[in-house]
């Protein structure tokens, strides 16, 4: 979340974090005032080790962040605001794509080659839905989510 100049993390069960040390990086970008969809992550934060580690180290200042949207944006408007900070660190990436072969294209680059969690598809049009919606769909490698317990909704490779 910014606010003014403050900026701070809120997760589902209301704990508030401002020591991480990231945060002093998304501070100096000079972001609107909102609340930012983001996720920690540990180290590259693709494997189930990363995974394992961020559960291990989740109390460190030295963990990562990646913001991937925002309140009140659509998907276009979500992608403007990550075009608008493309490479900067604590972004995640994204793409745009067209058709199903440019979307099976990042599958087998991301998920299935560099054993990345997972992608989100988003409608240019949809706006965030806390939930199930059509309009955002996960896409993940089923034996890899076999054991997590919300794993009921998405697209498995």
């Amino acid at each position: 979340m910014k606010k003014d100049n403050n900026i701070y993390l809120v997760n589902k069960w209301n704990r508030i974090r401002k020591d991480l040390n990231i945060l002093d990086n998304i501070k100096r970008l000079n972001l609107p005032n909102n609340i930012y969809f983001c996720e920690l992550y540990y180290n590259e934060g693709k494997t189930k080790e990363d995974f394992y580690n961020l559960l291990r180290n989740k109390t460190s200042p030295n963990l990562n962040i990646a913001i991937w949207g925002a309140i009140g944006l659509s998907g276009k408007d979500t992608f403007n605001l990550l075009n608008k900070y493309k490479n900067k660190k604590g972004f995640a990436p994204y793409w745009e794509i067209n058709n199903r072969k440019e979307l099976n294209i990042l599958i087998n680059k991301y998920i299935i080659n560099n054993n990345y969690e997972g992608l989100i598809i988003r409608r240019e049009d949809s706006y965030f839905n806390n939930g199930k919606s059509k309009y955002w769909i996960k896409v993940k490698r089923k034996d890899r989510e076999l054991n997590y317990k919300n794993c009921s909704y998405g697209i498995w490779i």
